[in-house]
Protein backbone atom coordinates (compact mmCIF):
# COMPACT_ATOMS: atom_id res chain seq x y z
CA UNK A 1 0.00 0.00 0.00
CA UNK A 2 1.46 3.54 -0.90
CA UNK A 3 -0.89 4.91 2.46
CA UNK A 4 -2.38 3.60 5.15
CA UNK A 5 -4.64 5.42 6.96
CA UNK A 6 -4.96 4.94 11.20
CA UNK A 7 -7.41 5.97 13.26
CA UNK A 8 -5.37 7.68 15.92
CA UNK A 9 -1.79 8.68 16.58
CA UNK A 10 -2.13 5.30 19.03
CA UNK A 11 -2.67 2.89 16.20
CA UNK A 12 0.09 4.97 13.85
CA UNK A 13 2.56 4.27 16.09
CA UNK A 14 1.52 1.12 17.40
CA UNK A 15 1.41 -0.11 13.08
CA UNK A 16 4.68 1.23 12.89
CA UNK A 17 5.97 0.00 15.75
CA UNK A 18 4.99 -3.56 14.40
CA UNK A 19 5.99 -2.88 10.53
CA UNK A 20 8.66 -0.55 11.05
CA UNK A 21 8.02 0.27 6.80
CA UNK A 22 4.37 1.33 7.56
CA UNK A 23 5.67 4.23 9.64
CA UNK A 24 6.72 6.50 7.21
CA UNK A 25 3.49 5.41 5.01
CA UNK A 26 0.55 5.84 7.54
CA UNK A 27 -1.44 8.59 8.14
CA UNK A 28 -4.10 9.64 10.62
CA UNK A 29 -7.74 10.32 9.62
CA UNK A 30 -9.85 10.30 12.53
CA UNK A 31 -12.81 8.67 12.99
CA UNK A 32 -15.93 10.49 11.93
CA UNK A 33 -19.04 9.90 14.19
CA UNK A 34 -22.45 10.74 13.65
CA UNK A 35 -24.34 12.59 16.51
CA UNK A 36 -27.78 12.30 18.16
CA UNK A 37 -30.93 13.29 15.75
CA UNK A 38 -31.74 16.75 16.78
CA UNK A 39 -30.15 18.68 19.86
CA UNK A 40 -29.32 16.37 22.76
CA UNK A 41 -31.34 17.31 26.04
CA UNK A 42 -28.67 19.35 28.18
CA UNK A 43 -27.44 17.33 31.69
CA UNK A 44 -29.78 17.72 34.58
CA UNK A 45 -29.57 21.42 36.24
CA UNK A 46 -29.31 19.22 39.89
CA UNK A 47 -28.53 15.67 40.40
CA UNK A 48 -31.87 14.88 42.06
CA UNK A 49 -31.86 10.94 42.79
CA UNK A 50 -29.83 8.60 42.03
CA UNK A 51 -26.41 9.53 39.81
CA UNK A 52 -27.29 8.04 36.65
CA UNK A 53 -24.30 6.43 35.62
CA UNK A 54 -23.57 4.13 31.96
CA UNK A 55 -20.80 2.23 30.33
CA UNK A 56 -21.25 1.54 26.56
CA UNK A 57 -19.79 -0.87 24.89
CA UNK A 58 -18.84 -4.98 24.22
CA UNK A 59 -18.74 -6.40 27.72
CA UNK A 60 -15.47 -7.68 28.00
CA UNK A 61 -12.71 -7.61 30.90
CA UNK A 62 -10.99 -4.89 27.81
CA UNK A 63 -13.57 -3.02 28.17
CA UNK A 64 -13.68 -2.74 32.17
CA UNK A 65 -17.05 -3.59 32.34
CA UNK A 66 -16.55 -5.28 35.50
CA UNK A 67 -14.41 -2.06 36.76
CA UNK A 68 -17.69 0.02 36.31
CA UNK A 69 -19.72 -2.79 38.63
CA UNK A 70 -17.32 -2.54 41.28
CA UNK A 71 -17.15 1.51 41.28
CA UNK A 72 -21.11 1.75 41.83
CA UNK A 73 -20.57 -0.61 44.85
CA UNK A 74 -18.15 1.69 45.94
CA UNK A 75 -20.13 4.36 45.72
CA UNK A 76 -23.02 3.55 47.26
CA UNK A 77 -21.09 2.09 50.23
CA UNK A 78 -19.86 5.19 50.79
CA UNK A 79 -23.44 6.96 50.81
CA UNK A 80 -24.01 8.01 47.30
CA UNK A 81 -27.01 7.53 45.63
CA UNK A 82 -26.15 6.31 42.40
CA UNK A 83 -26.88 3.45 39.38
CA UNK A 84 -25.34 2.13 36.27
CA UNK A 85 -26.95 1.36 33.12
CA UNK A 86 -24.96 -1.24 31.19
CA UNK A 87 -25.63 -1.32 27.63
CA UNK A 88 -23.76 -4.05 25.13
CA UNK A 89 -23.53 -7.71 25.41
CA UNK A 90 -20.79 -10.36 25.14
CA UNK A 91 -19.23 -12.25 22.40
CA UNK A 92 -20.10 -16.10 21.78
CA UNK A 93 -17.60 -18.12 24.06
CA UNK A 94 -17.42 -14.94 26.63
CA UNK A 95 -20.72 -15.65 28.64
CA UNK A 96 -18.60 -16.18 31.76
CA UNK A 97 -17.49 -12.98 31.83
CA UNK A 98 -21.56 -11.69 31.70
CA UNK A 99 -22.05 -14.05 34.80
CA UNK A 100 -18.98 -12.51 36.45
CA UNK A 101 -19.81 -9.28 35.98
CA UNK A 102 -23.47 -9.83 37.35
CA UNK A 103 -21.90 -11.53 40.40
CA UNK A 104 -19.81 -9.00 41.28
CA UNK A 105 -23.27 -6.83 41.47
CA UNK A 106 -24.53 -9.45 43.69
CA UNK A 107 -21.43 -9.37 46.03
CA UNK A 108 -21.43 -5.62 46.04
CA UNK A 109 -25.26 -5.89 46.71
CA UNK A 110 -26.04 -3.54 44.09
CA UNK A 111 -28.11 -5.60 41.56
CA UNK A 112 -31.11 -3.87 41.74
CA UNK A 113 -29.14 -0.91 41.11
CA UNK A 114 -27.38 -2.22 38.19
CA UNK A 115 -29.26 -2.24 34.76
CA UNK A 116 -28.25 -4.47 31.76
CA UNK A 117 -30.36 -3.81 28.29
CA UNK A 118 -27.91 -5.97 26.27
CA UNK A 119 -27.23 -4.95 22.42
CA UNK A 120 -29.10 -1.79 21.30
CA UNK A 121 -29.59 -0.25 17.76
CA UNK A 122 -29.07 3.21 19.05
CA UNK A 123 -27.28 4.62 22.49
CA UNK A 124 -28.83 8.29 21.99
CA UNK A 125 -32.02 6.92 24.73
CA UNK A 126 -29.82 5.93 26.92
CA UNK A 127 -27.38 8.66 26.50
CA UNK A 128 -30.22 10.69 27.20
CA UNK A 129 -31.07 9.14 30.61
CA UNK A 130 -27.38 9.52 31.88
CA UNK A 131 -26.16 11.86 33.72
CA UNK A 132 -22.04 10.26 33.96
CA UNK A 133 -20.39 7.93 31.11
CA UNK A 134 -17.74 5.73 32.67
CA UNK A 135 -15.23 4.53 29.50
CA UNK A 136 -12.90 2.19 31.66
CA UNK A 137 -11.14 0.57 28.75
CA UNK A 138 -7.84 -0.87 29.61
CA UNK A 139 -7.01 -0.25 26.01
CA UNK A 140 -8.55 1.37 22.73
CA UNK A 141 -7.39 2.37 19.73
CA UNK A 142 -9.92 5.39 19.37
CA UNK A 143 -13.02 5.25 21.43
CA UNK A 144 -16.42 5.70 19.45
CA UNK A 145 -18.08 5.68 22.77
CA UNK A 146 -16.72 8.67 24.11
CA UNK A 147 -16.98 10.92 21.19
CA UNK A 148 -21.02 9.83 20.89
CA UNK A 149 -20.81 10.87 24.49
CA UNK A 150 -19.63 14.23 24.09
CA UNK A 151 -21.98 14.88 20.98
CA UNK A 152 -24.76 14.08 23.43
CA UNK A 153 -23.30 16.65 25.77
CA UNK A 154 -23.07 14.02 28.71
CA UNK A 155 -19.28 14.53 31.17
CA UNK A 156 -16.94 11.28 30.38
CA UNK A 157 -15.01 10.03 32.87
CA UNK A 158 -12.00 7.69 30.31
CA UNK A 159 -9.18 5.46 31.25
CA UNK A 160 -5.61 7.43 30.58
CA UNK A 161 -4.34 5.07 28.45
CA UNK A 162 -3.64 4.76 24.25
CA UNK A 163 -6.19 6.42 22.02
CA UNK A 164 -8.59 7.91 24.86
CA UNK A 165 -6.16 10.28 25.64
CA UNK A 166 -6.12 11.93 22.38
CA UNK A 167 -9.97 12.24 22.96
CA UNK A 168 -9.76 13.46 26.39
CA UNK A 169 -7.78 16.73 28.16
CA UNK A 170 -8.34 16.04 32.01
CA UNK A 171 -10.04 18.42 33.50
CA UNK A 172 -10.89 20.63 30.38
CA UNK A 173 -13.33 18.37 28.00
CA UNK A 174 -13.96 15.53 30.47
CA UNK A 175 -11.58 13.42 33.08
CA UNK A 176 -8.76 10.51 33.26
CA UNK A 177 -8.30 7.91 35.77
CA UNK A 178 -6.17 5.03 35.78
CA UNK A 179 -7.25 1.78 34.38
CA UNK A 180 -8.24 -0.39 36.74
CA UNK A 181 -8.03 1.51 39.43
CA UNK A 182 -11.36 1.23 41.20
CA UNK A 183 -10.94 3.19 44.33
CA UNK A 184 -9.74 6.24 41.67
CA UNK A 185 -12.77 6.35 39.27
CA UNK A 186 -15.07 6.28 42.61
CA UNK A 187 -13.31 9.00 43.52
CA UNK A 188 -13.20 10.87 40.40
CA UNK A 189 -17.10 9.97 40.03
CA UNK A 190 -17.88 11.59 43.26
CA UNK A 191 -15.82 14.87 42.58
CA UNK A 192 -17.86 14.67 39.36
CA UNK A 193 -20.79 15.01 41.07
CA UNK A 194 -19.50 17.26 43.78
CA UNK A 195 -18.96 20.03 41.37
CA UNK A 196 -21.66 19.19 38.86
CA UNK A 197 -21.36 22.98 37.57
CA UNK A 198 -18.33 21.88 36.68
CA UNK A 199 -19.08 19.08 34.73
CA UNK A 200 -21.63 19.90 32.87
CA UNK A 201 -19.08 22.75 31.97
CA UNK A 202 -16.83 20.45 30.23
CA UNK A 203 -19.23 18.37 28.66
CA UNK A 204 -20.10 21.71 27.15
CA UNK A 205 -16.51 22.10 25.78
CA UNK A 206 -16.53 18.48 24.27
CA UNK A 207 -19.58 18.80 22.56
CA UNK A 208 -18.52 21.77 20.66
CA UNK A 209 -15.10 20.44 19.79
CA UNK A 210 -16.70 16.96 19.04
CA UNK A 211 -19.00 18.17 16.67
CA UNK A 212 -16.03 19.89 14.62
CA UNK A 213 -13.14 16.90 15.13
CA UNK A 214 -14.96 13.71 14.87
CA UNK A 215 -18.14 15.71 11.75
CA UNK A 216 -18.48 13.10 9.11
CA UNK A 217 -17.73 15.57 6.78
CA UNK A 218 -14.37 16.30 8.42
CA UNK A 219 -13.48 12.69 8.01
CA UNK A 220 -14.36 12.17 4.50
CA UNK A 221 -12.84 16.10 3.70
CA UNK A 222 -9.77 14.20 5.59
CA UNK A 223 -9.76 10.99 3.57
CA UNK A 224 -10.23 12.36 -0.03
CA UNK A 225 -7.33 14.80 0.71
CA UNK A 226 -5.23 11.88 1.79
CA UNK A 227 -6.08 10.16 -1.36
CA UNK A 228 -5.45 13.41 -3.61
CA UNK A 229 -2.17 13.94 -1.79
CA UNK A 230 -1.30 10.69 -2.82
CA UNK A 231 -2.20 11.26 -6.62
CA UNK A 232 -0.87 13.90 -7.47
CA UNK A 233 2.59 12.91 -6.19
CA UNK A 234 2.18 9.52 -7.83
CA UNK A 235 1.45 11.51 -11.17
CA UNK A 236 4.07 14.37 -10.48
CA UNK A 237 6.79 11.10 -10.51
CA UNK A 238 5.30 9.34 -13.65
CA UNK A 239 5.91 12.65 -15.77
CA UNK A 240 9.19 13.14 -14.47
Amino acid sequence: AHRVVANSATTKAWLGSTLPPLAARTVVVRNGVAGPPGTPTPPRARLDGPVRLAVIGRMSPRKGTDLAVEVLARLVASGLDAELTVVGDVFPGYEWFAAQVRELAERGGVTDRVHFTGALPQVWDVLDRTDLVLVPSHGESFGNVVVEAMLAERPVIVSDTHGLTELVRHAENGLLCPPGDAAAWADAVRAAVADWGASAGRAAVARAEAQQRYALATYHRDLVATATELLTTRRSHRRS
